[in-house]
């Protein structure tokens, strides 16, 4: 979740959160009556036995707060981004450093083991630069598997975004081969990434056509359609200072982003409209048909592919959505004692028929920000909570809470 995670900055490095809350929980409110009703159970999968499991850095003991995007490797190893957004934001309104993140890998060795109830022990992926990660991006490439990352950073108080590419190295797990792709505050708006099926660029989304100021606000009072996606080649002579290739344009908050087979096996980029409270899918190949919406019943947020069962490339969207962004908005600073809200996960299969995997209270995990099929398993994580959701699959039969 790109767009409400930033905070709001005034001039002179005064933070403008407090005066800029109203307005925007007001926008919200207008925001949240653009659902489209409650989504069926799925037809297929049944998320059961479902628990909340807090998250750790397994060499410090520290909790991990806000782990807001994830990524499968494989089966065996699952990828987070985090960083402590509240923390973040109180360091930026006292003019202070603001901490930084970073990425962690889970092995599904390490899940199974873990006793029922206790953390989940995540290994921090050493980076030859300091990380303050929000949306990732796994693919392989030439036998070697590549790794992708949007930096937020703040330079003078002010909105700052890096895009790196690394190399993903095991035992112990590292980045290596960093590459940095892009720099600059024209790219302040980016919120998520996805490997391009040639692999010689990046699809990137862009929330938002202005991060601060009047520009943001107005904006976010019209929901306009100002978001873009726009293409990023992975070996540039310089890392691009601003986009130069849009490949769609008149978006609402675009958010998370997946590639997926589409009819034929043609790749098609999936896109969440946060605020349009729908998926676009836009074709790829050079006489692809219009792009298709998908109405859904949240706001969407991360995406990710549910495994082919053949082993092929997969067609079923796993969805990360918010069911109220007025409560999400409440949660993120804790306003009139918000302290837990909603989490809401869907499958979108071919079809575009969502149905709903996992609908919980935020007593395991509040605003499910990413979530994944792994394992045999629905795992999902949020941008404001320091617990992983873990539930068993099942064939569609019923369904299961256990709070943790």
């Amino acid at each position: 979740m790109g767009a409400v995670s930033r905070p709001l900055r005034g001039r002179g490095g005064v933070t403008g959160r407090w005066i800029g809350l109203p307005l925007c929980v007001a926008v919200l409110a207008l925001a949240a009556c653009g659902g489209g009703g409650q989504a069926p159970p799925d037809r297929e999968l049944a998320a059961i036995d479902c628990i909340g499991r807090p998250v750790i850095d397994a060499e410090t003991g520290a909790t991990i707060n806000g782990a807001e995007d994830l990524a499968v490797v494989d089966a065996g190893r699952l990828l987070l981004a985090a960083y402590d957004r509240r923390a973040v934001a109180r360091a930026l309104a006292r003019g202070t450093r603001p901490p930084e993140g970073g990425v962690y890998l889970l092995r599904a060795t390490g899940l199974k083991s873990a006793g029922a109830g206790a953390p989940l022990r995540l290994l921090p992926v050493v980076s030859p630069v300091a990380l303050r990660p929000h949306g990732i991006a796994v693919w392989r490439q030439e036998g070697r598997i590549r790794l992708a990352v949007i930096d937020r950073h703040h330079a003078a108080g002010e909105p700052r975004v890096r895009i790196w590419a690394f190399t993903l190295l095991d035992d112990p797990p590292r980045l290596a081969d960093a590459r940095l792709l892009a720099d600059g505050p024209a790219w302040c708006a980016a919120n998520d990434l996805v490997a391009g099926p040639e692999g010689s660029r990046l699809f990137v989304s862009l929330d938002h056509a202005a991060c601060t100021g009047p520009r943001r606000l107005w904006e976010d009072l019209r929901a306009a359609a100002s978001g873009r996606i726009v293409a990023l080649p992975l070996d540039p002579p310089r890392p691009l200072a601003a986009p130069a290739e849009v490949i769609a344009a008149g978006l609402r908050w675009p958010n998370g982003l997946a590639l997926v087979a589409g009819p034929g096996g043609a790749p098609v980029l999936a896109v969440a409209e946060t605020r349009g409270y729908r998926l676009t899918m836009l074709p790829l190949a050079s006489t692809a048909p219009a792009p298709r919406r998908i109405r859904l019943p949240a706001a969407p947020d991360n995406l990710t592919v549910a495994p082919d069962p053949e082993g092929g490339a997969g067609a079923d969207l796993i969805v990360a959505a918010h069911p109220s962004l007025l409560a999400l908005a409440f949660f993120r600073d804790h306003l009139f004692g918000v302290r837990r809200v909603k989490s809401l996960i869907l499958r979108v299969p071919a079809d575009g028929r969502a149905g709903r995997l996992h609908a919980g209270s935020g007593a395991l995990l509040s605003a499910a920000t990413a979530a994944a099929v792994w394992g045999g398993l629905l795992v999902a994580t949020s941008a404001w909570d320091h617990r992983m959701l873990i539930c068993r699959l099942t064939a569609a039969a019923g369904h299961g809470e256990h709070r943790a």
